[in-house]
């Protein structure tokens, strides 16, 4: 990058209000033009950085989404722009579980 020219990606440093603090060194959400990508989002709750919301993965789905709205909302935008995210579930016993949280997350109203 030439001296004195301003990197073209933004990050998001300061914890958003509403969701927890990133537990490793790495920022929240980074912005390249108008696209922003959320890092990996779990159930931790917000101001407690060690207690997932709930024990049951349902729980712990719907917070990882409270979290990435919160996130998202930071960076000024919200759930109706999101184009594509990725569950990761350690069983796919879970899945049944989870599927709804996420569908009925109002994620497009």
């Amino acid at each position: 990058m030439a001296e004195g020219a301003k990197s073209a990606i933004q990050t998001f440093a300061a914890p958003a209000s509403g969701a927890p603090a990133a537990i490793g060194p790495y920022s929240q959400a980074a912005a390249i033009g108008d696209t922003i990508y959320v890092s990996g989002c779990i159930g931790l709750l917000p101001g407690d950085e060690t207690r997932f919301a709930s024990d049951d993965v349902q729980g712990q789905a719907k917070q990882a989404l409270t979290n990435m709205r919160a996130i998202l909302a930071a960076a000024g935008s919200d759930m109706n722009h999101v184009a594509k995210t990725t569950v990761l579930l350690t069983d796919m016993q879970n899945y049944a579980a989870v599927s709804p949280t996420i569908t009925l997350f109002d994620w497009l109203c």
